[in-house]
């Protein structure tokens, strides 16, 4: 038997031989070893059994040896068992064979000698002991059912014990159908010696199926296997998932990829038993993920985002591993859990609080449970041992005596391992230093890259060495010259030389316990495995060839120590860490330390206890280590320490600037900026960053200033020709760049110029030049007064005679055309081509071209004289030109160039003068009639209906329909004064708002603007609020000219006192005829009746009185009324209807207002008269008895919009001044709220705000008719108004402030507002007097606004006065702690009040 080299030294001591223990010391490598002695001669090198050292008894056994130098051939060589027996051994050429067998069970000496043939002298070469057995039969095997994938324990019992010593034993399970049989370890369960345990092995690679039987056999040696006449029985069985947790992928040839290949070999190990899965890159930094963490008992809501109690509160831990393990354990039965990362360490353990029939193992934590593993090999180990290769490699070099590290966050697995490079590289030179960057993260190439090539430049570290998972670090530090030492995996096959060595840890082997302890069902795993060389766990990496020879030998004895368990690395005596703190005195230096390192030493030595080691704390808070401690030497500030106490400053680097400790780069490198060994750089001026690096911009683009993600393109009409560019370059004149990001500028063509710099395009040659050539920067021009008939001429000959000239005695000679005129193309020859210009006319008579009127086109060759050759003429010259009209515009045929405004394009089309412009049928001046008989619909003159036509509709039927309308509002008007706040009245105020605002609407079509078709239809469509004639067709009845129409308008307020008093006689007759006294009108009553209906028509009275006087301007001069544009005003038809429009307004506007002013000026003092009440009720019964006088702000109202109409002429004058007059009644409406019903007011205060946008909106159409200078003069008007609103808040402030101050200062207005007090105070003692119900029948018969304000008195009584005087207002929210209102008697006393107030109470 071969044996291990560790194995070598063992059973020296215990041979005799002086001479065997001198061979055996020689030759380590080659020893052979037996079960008691081996002694062999300086030729032999093995010997082996096939049965091993343990045979069975009477059985022959072969023994052969191997030599290393040839056999002597004339010898002979004998095998003496323990009896005396020789046998005769068969001798080859290297290879000597013999045969024995062993008689008696026990341990038997075998001896070898040597002979000269036929000599009966022997010479012992050797002997060894061989250990005779009998196999005693097996009782039991358990289970009889074993599952097909293997891996089952197996439990065999003999029928008597074996004893120690035989440690080959081996089951063997023969699959009955196949003969295929596969064989297993087994080893004795206790010291019994009467039961063997072991694993069953797989059956999967075999045509083996659930059911089949197994033959078991046994073989004590391993060997010699002898029935048992048991068998098992293949059972099938699920393969138990497992999960790994990994925070990278494994093609990271680091960390990461160690672990999958545990996890691939765990596959291989456990064939056919396990299944596994994994998930890379779960992110251990940033916000919170975890939505349900919040719900298990160990989370903590209050701290940051929410983590777990027991996490420390510098972590911001995803917690993303949380939800893997809830996927996997609850949607994929995963059944063991690996998490390869230290900061899935508290989602680990609170995972395995929530299942507890899961097996969970983490990987360098110290948090356990009953089914929490903690696996972490002393990879420090290995660390130490690189170190020893390092430090030999800078000593026989002589280099300077530093070395990078490269460490992801400070951690007890990362600090020790630093700590261990650090007592590595002591143990060849003490003054070789360590330069530490923390990463904060485990594995990013382009940090880890960096923090390399940092270390190399600005620190001279001469090797890298890592605790990050990557290969970068190595990568660089070769690309630098220098060397490393790798992490993880063998990194010397990947770059080289130059990685001297690599520590590695054995994950496979440390899973491997956890999984098969799972696999046999118990998920108690509970454990801490921290192992090192003498278990397996770690190793060294093959070294690389620069590693010296020195370094070979002492890394061999160091291994071969730690191999045997005997860990020494932190025991150097007198280490002080780099702030200067002894760490393995006689005092523990840590603050506050965890009860298991309070005894920092093990006991009687130098050397730290493991569990000191393991975290290298300096300070704890809990259980939380808030301080790890390096060693001196180690570096990781630029901070003064008590090694360098002047600090580190690296004369590459800025003062103050320290790569040294954590290194502070930000994942991606902000945009424009790329990323060099001093950190992220603005990229320079005429470069842009891509991916972190940088590059100069290319053709076409510059970068003008530093820091740039992208170059900017050259705009159109400039170059970059060179790449790098900080700037573009103009294109020179007569060349263009007509596109962004160009590098070559192009030539203008022939006939094409550019005479500007950073030219975009080339602009043709103009009229009258050309260009002959490419590439100019201008034209050359023709000769004087001759043109050319294209642009873009490239050649003289185009050249010819301009417009307004002609050629006269060849082509170079041009004469000009007289004043005004001009000919009709270029090329003319002749003075007759000479005409006058488009826009411009010839008078009769001739002369000089006059400018064209703004209301008429005028085509080139335009002449008066040219309408006698056409107008009216069936042959007329149609090739003649004349002034024709715009749209909107007339004139008559005889009088063609005095022109009428119309109303709109949709009357007047323009055109030829006379009928031919009027649309529809329409006829006479302005198209403002049409003819008799027909009527206008908004888009033609119709036919009138028959029925229309007749004097039916326009006469008879409203002599008919007004008495039975003014039967119907005489029934409805005779409310007493106490019904004057009911809902019916508040709709009738309703009604009134309405018709009074669509009357209004009628109103705006009479603006002097221009209106859109659509306008006008809609505005004529509410003239029926004002004039309700308009229902009847009187067009049709033969009033359609405007003196029949005025006539009848002005009469209509006489005509309706005359159907009132003909319908109230008419009462009075059938009263007395049929003795029936309730058929007779009341007068006042009636009054009331007619008077309403005048108040509600007012503003149409108003525009019917004042039409004849809103005259509009025209082109021509002549003025037209506005309501007939036939009609001009001043002249004979308007100075025959001047009497009636003085009438309608002296009497009709004035008498009725001045009598409607007249009854409210007297009302107070008559109220009290029912005959009074009951005539002027229409004046008072729609308002609040304070604002009883609100009728007359509605007649000045009507009289004052109509009255804009004559002192205003512009439009846009009209639209301003009725916009003043609404916002001024809209202020007073606000103000006064005169209505009785409080949603009255809302609708009349919105009704008149709709009113003012509809009126501010005819701005825009008022503008449009405007000439050009109007419209100047309009928009400096308009400017200055707009300027002076801005203080019209001024003149209101002050009137306020002297209210307010006169309210509470006056000594008039105290007395006067307690006088008032008083009066509120007697009326309340009359109502406590009133019956309950009474009061509430009173409270419901009021309108709803003076309900409200009682509510209100109420509110502020109840509020402010009995329970709390806050003086801040009504409030409805009691203040008091009093929850009611007090009892309050009041004595009845007598209270005068006066008849004014009376009145202003009772209205």
């Amino acid at each position: 038997f071969r044996s291990r080299r560790d194995e070598a030294e063992a059973p020296i001591a215990a041979c005799t031989s002086l001479r065997a223990r001198q061979v055996m010391a020689a030759m380590r490598s080659i020893a052979i070893v037996s079960m008691a002695c081996v002694v062999p001669l300086a030729q032999a090198t093995t010997f082996e059994t096939p049965l091993g050292t343990q045979v069975p008894v009477n059985e022959s056994t072969e023994v052969q040896f191997a030599w290393s130098l040839k056999f002597n051939t004339t010898l002979q060589y004998l095998l003496e068992d323990p009896s005396g027996a020789r046998t005769m051994c068969t001798l080859s050429t290297e290879l000597l064979s013999c045969s024995v067998t062993i008689t008696a069970v026990g341990d038997a000496v075998v001896k070898l000698y040597e002979a000269e043939p036929g000599s009966a002298s022997l010479t012992k070469l050797d002997q060894f002991t061989l250990r005779a057995y009998t196999q005693p039969a097996v009782a039991n095997v358990a289970p009889l059912s074993v599952p097909l994938p293997g891996g089952a324990k197996i439990e065999l019992t003999f029928a008597s014990a074996l004893g120690p010593g035989l440690d080959g034993l081996k089951a063997r399970f023969v699959h009955r159908k196949t003969g295929s049989y596969k064989d297993t370890k087994v080893s004795f369960k206790d010291k019994t010696y009467l039961k063997v345990t072991g694993r069953s092995p797989t059956f999967l690679d075999v045509a083996a199926t659930a059911g089949d039987v197994l033959d078991v056999l046994v073989a004590l040696n391993g060997r010699s296997f002898k029935a048992t006449g048991l068998t098992a029985t293949l059972v099938a069985k699920d393969k138990v998932k497992i999960g790994f947790l990994y925070p990278s992928a494994p093609d990271d040839f680091g960390w990461t990829f160690q672990h999958n290949l545990a996890r691939l070999e765990l596959e291989k190990r456990f064939f056919g038993q396990v299944e596994t899965i994994s998930q890379n890159w779960i992110e251990e930094w940033g916000p919170n993920e975890c939505d349900f963490c919040h719900e298990e008992p160990g989370w903590n809501a209050s701290k940051k985002m929410g983590m777990w109690n027991d996490e420390p509160n510098d972590l911001f831990g995803t917690h993303r591993s949380a939800m893997v393990i809830k996927k996997w354990v609850e949607e994929e039965d995963v059944k063991l859990i690996v998490a390869a990362s230290f900061y899935y360490h508290w989602d680990t353990y609170h995972m395995a609080v929530k299942y507890p029939n899961v097996a969970f193992v983490h990987v360098g934590g110290w948090l356990t449970r009953t089914n929490m593993a903690q696996i972490f090999p002393k990879i420090y180990q290995a660390r130490y041992l690189s170190g020893i290769a390092m430090g030999w490699y800078i000593k026989k070099h002589n280099l300077p005596k530093k070395v990078g590290f490269l460490s992801a966050f400070s951690l007890g697995e990362t600090v020790r391992a630093v700590n261990a490079l650090k007592l590595g590289l002591e143990m060849v030179d003490p003054e070789i230093d360590i330069y530490l960057t923390w990463m904060l993260t485990w594995h990013d190439d382009r940090k880890e890259d960096l923090g390399a090539r940092r270390l190399i430049r600005y620190y001279g570290a001469e090797g890298i060495a890592q605790h990050t998972d990557s290969l970068i670090p190595q990568l660089a530090a070769r690309d630098e010259g220098k060397f490393g030492t790798g992490y993880n995996t063998d990194m010397l096959l990947t770059f080289g030389d130059t990685v001297l060595t690599s520590p590695i840890m054995n994950w496979a082997g440390e899973y491997e316990k956890i999984v098969q302890q799972v696999l046999d069902g118990d998920v108690n795993v509970e454990t801490t495995l921290w192992n090192g060389f003498d278990q397996g766990a770690v190793r060294l990496s093959d070294l690389s060839p620069l590693v010296p020879s020195e370094a070979k030998l002492q890394i061999a004895e160091e291994q071969a120590k730690l191999e045997r368990g005997e860990d020494t690395i932190f025991c150097k005596p007198n280490m002080y860490d780099n702030r200067g703190r002894p760490r393995n005195g006689p005092t523990n230096p840590s603050v506050n330390p965890v009860p298991w390192e309070i005894d920092h030493l093990k006991p009687g030595t130098t050397c730290l206890t493991d569990q000191v080691v393991n975290q290298v704390c300096q300070e704890y808070k809990g259980f939380d280590c808030v301080e790890h401690w390096l060693l001196a030497g180690v570096h990781d500030t630029c901070d003064p320490t008590p090694r360098m106490p002047n600090g580190i400053q690296s004369p590459l680097l800025q003062k103050g600037e320290c790569f040294l400790g954590y290194m502070d780069l930000p994942d991606k490198c902000p945009k424009g900026e790329y990323l060099k060994v001093v950190g992220c750089t603005k990229a320079r001026p005429g470069n842009y960053v891509r991916d972190e690096k940088e590059y100069p911009c290319e053709l076409g683009y510059y970068a003008p200033t530093e820091g740039l993600e992208h170059c900017l393109p050259c705009p159109a009409g400039q170059i970059a020709n060179v790449t790098g560019a900080i700037e573009c370059m103009g294109c020179t004149p007569g060349t263009y760049a007509n596109t962004a990001a160009l590098s070559e500028c192009a030539p203008c063509a022939k006939g094409l110029f550019t005479d500007a710099y950073n030219a975009t395009q080339c602009d043709f040659c103009q009229e009258a030049t050309y260009s002959s050539s490419e590439g100019l920067g201008k034209c050359t021009s023709c000769p004087t007064a001759m043109t050319t008939r294209n642009i873009a001429s490239s050649n003289h000959s185009a050249c010819v005679c301009s417009l307004g000239t002609y050629s006269k005695g060849g082509q170079w000679n041009c004469v000009s055309c007289p004043a005004s005129s001009s000919t009709d193309a270029i090329g003319s020859t002749s003075e007759a081509d000479c005409l006058c210009e488009t826009g411009t006319y010839l008078p009769i008579g001739g002369g000089v071209c006059l400018p064209c009127p703004d209301t008429m086109v005028c085509p080139k060759g335009s002449s008066e004289a040219n309408y006698a050759l056409y107008i009216g003429q069936a042959d007329g010259d149609v090739t003649k030109e004349y002034p024709r009209l715009k749209a909107r515009f007339w004139s008559s045929m005889n009088k063609p160039m005095s022109v009428f405004e119309c109303d709109s394009e949709r009357v007047c089309a323009g055109g030829d003068p006379g009928p031919d412009g009027c649309v529809g049928g329409l006829e006479g001046q302005a198209c403002e009639h049409c003819p008799k008989g027909r009527l206008w619909n908004g888009k033609e003159c119709r036919e009138c209906l028959e029925v229309e036509s007749s004097s039916i509709i326009c006469l008879i039927l409203p002599l008919v329909i007004c008495p039975i309308f003014i039967l119907f509002f005489y029934k409805m008007f005779g409310d007493k004064y106490t019904s004057w706040g009911t809902w019916r009245n508040g709709i009738a105020s309703l009604a009134f708002i309405i018709i009074n605002n669509y009357q209004i609407v009628n109103m705006m079509g009479d603006l002097n603007i221009v209106f859109a078709p659509s306008q006008i239809s809609f505005f004529g469509f509410w003239s029926f609020t004002s004039d309700v004639m308009t229902v009847f067709r009187p067009q049709c009845g033969g009033m359609s000219d405007f003196k029949s129409s005025m006539t009848v308008k002005i009469l209509g307020p006489a005509v309706l006192i005359l159907i009132f008093t003909l319908t109230w006689a008419a009462s009075q007759a059938v009263s007395k005829s049929f003795n029936q006294p309730a058929l007779a009108m009341e007068k006042n009553r009636l009054l009331n009746v007619f008077f309403s209906l005048i108040l509600t028509f007012f503003g149409g009275i108003s525009a019917m009185a004042f039409s004849l006087f809103k005259c509009s301007p025209n082109p021509n001069n002549i003025k037209t009324l506005l309501a007939d544009r036939a009609v001009n005003c001043y002249e004979e038809d308007w100075n025959g209807m001047l009497g009636f429009g003085v009438v309608g307004i002296v009497v009709w506007c004035m008498g009725f207002g001045l009598l409607f002013a007249w009854a409210i000026f007297v009302s107070p003092k008559r109220f009290s008269n029912p005959d009074f009440q009951m005539r002027w009720k229409f004046l008072f019964i729609k308002y609040r008895p304070d604002v009883h006088w609100w009728s007359i702000v509605f007649v000045i109202k009507g009289i004052l919009l109509n009255f804009g109409f004559l002192i205003m002429k512009t439009g846009i004058g009209q639209i301003f001044w009725v916009i003043t007059i609404l916002m001024a009644y809209i202020c007073l409406a606000i103000t006064w709220t005169p209505w009785r019903h409080l949603w009255v007011n809302v609708l009349d205060i919105w009704a008149h705000l709709c009113l003012w946008l509809v009126t501010s909106t005819m701005i825009w159409f008022a503008s449009a008719s405007m000439l050009p200078q109007e419209r100047a003069d309009l928009d400096q008007d308009v400017a200055s108004l707009t300027m002076a609103s801005t203080f019209f808040l001024l003149p209101c402030i002050f009137p306020v402030l002297g209210y307010m101050v006169y309210q509470q200062q006056s000594g008039a207005a105290r007395k006067r507002m307690s006088a008032m007090a008083v009066e509120v105070r007697k009326v309340c003692l009359h109502v406590a007097e009133r019956d309950a119900d009474a009061f509430v029948e009173f409270m419901l018969s009021l309108a709803d606004r003076d309900f409200y304000y009682l509510a209100q008195a109420k509110h502020v009584l109840a509020q402010e006065m009995l329970l709390v005087r806050s003086r801040s207002g009504y409030s409805e929210r009691t203040l008091s702690t009093n929850s009611t209102l007090p009892e309050a008697t009041a004595s009845a006393g007598t209270a005068e009040v006066s008849g004014g107030t009376f009145f202003l109470v009772g209205m």
